[in-house]
């Protein structure tokens, strides 16, 4: 749902509503102190009906239910974006048995859009009374909608963010890669989870690069500390395999990249890179080489053997 659309659709509403529905609820609850309605409505479409996801009467929370489009003024909503009916609205919709037997008289409705133009939802107040017709209530309801749109469109990018982090954090586990970033300015190292879990310790643990070197073995540190100053003064990339001793004390080997991080004045501040497990790569290499010696071995032995 998050990761393939980039505009919230019906769906993504639903499920953004219903996973803050007391954030919405208390919205709702706040503009209708303003605009007063007996029954305030946020829904959406289903083919020809609508569902509502949050629904008032006055400041008081009721069930959700679903009703008919067809001969309603909601239905004019989805096709008209907005509609203010201050007076006998039964009469003008005589279809609709749901405000008959609300006993509703004016009706104010406007639809929810994304970002791309798209109508997957409508916020409706229904009134008791004729309401007058003027501005006092169509400029605060349709300014909430946009307020309502803006904060959907939010969560909704929020989620989709979270579920691309978490694809590239499935990613990287199965890849065994992680990133790492170092800025030489504040002295501060960030790495992905991956990289925390090739070290073998918690995401909590306190970054910094003194705490980073001290898992690799001693005959690299110092080609690590030059590859990296290599980076920072004059922005040549960094990329040498070197081995670590991870917390569960197992000795791991570990590819890793550096490139440098320019600002806009071109100045290097700061070095990212990937951090790659491949130690099963090395074990396999060392398993083919000695397969490899030792069919030499035997090859030799046996043509030995045949002279």
């Amino acid at each position: 749902m998050f990761k393939t659309k980039r505009y919230f659709d019906t769906h993504a509403l639903t499920y953004i509503v219903n996973s803050l529905v007391s954030d919405f609820e208390s919205k709702l609850c706040a503009v209708n102190k303003l605009i007063n309605a007996d029954f305030l409505l946020l829904g959406v479409r289903n083919q020809g009906e609508a569902t509502t996801l949050v629904a008032l009467n006055q400041q008081k929370r009721i069930e959700n239910f679903t009703y008919q489009l067809p001969g309603s003024p909601c239905d004019i909503v989805f096709e008209q974006d907005f509609c203010f009916y201050p007076a006998n609205i039964c009469e003008l919709f005589p279809d609709d048995s749901l405000l008959q037997e609300m006993g509703i008289h004016s009706y104010l409705g406007c639809s929810i859009k994304n970002e791309a133009g798209e109508n997957v939802g409508i916020l409706a107040a229904l009134f008791r009374q004729p309401i007058e017709d003027d501005t006092t209530l169509s400029i605060p309801f349709r300014l909430f909608v946009d307020y309502l749109t803006a904060f959907t469109q939010k969560c909704y990018l929020d989620k989709r963010t979270e579920s691309h982090l978490d694809l590239l954090n499935e990613v990287q586990r199965i890849s065994k890669t992680g990133a790492w970033e170092y800025q030489e300015s504040s002295n501060t190292l960030f790495w992905s989870d991956e990289v925390y879990r090739i070290y073998g310790v918690q995401p909590t643990m306190e970054l910094t690069l003194d705490k980073a070197l001290e898992p690799i073995k001693a005959q690299y540190k110092d080609d690590f500390r030059r590859g990296l100053r290599d980076v920072l003064e004059s922005g040549k990339s960094y990329d040498a395999e070197i081995e670590i001793t991870d917390t569960n004390n197992h000795t791991k080997w570990v590819r890793v990249t550096g490139v440098p991080q320019r600002d806009d004045d071109n100045k290097i501040v700061a070095v990212c890179g990937a951090f790659e497990d491949i130690t099963e790569t090395k074990q396999l290499i060392q398993l083919n080489e000695e397969r490899s010696e030792h069919i030499i071995s035997s090859t030799t032995s046996m043509t030995l053997y045949l002279q």
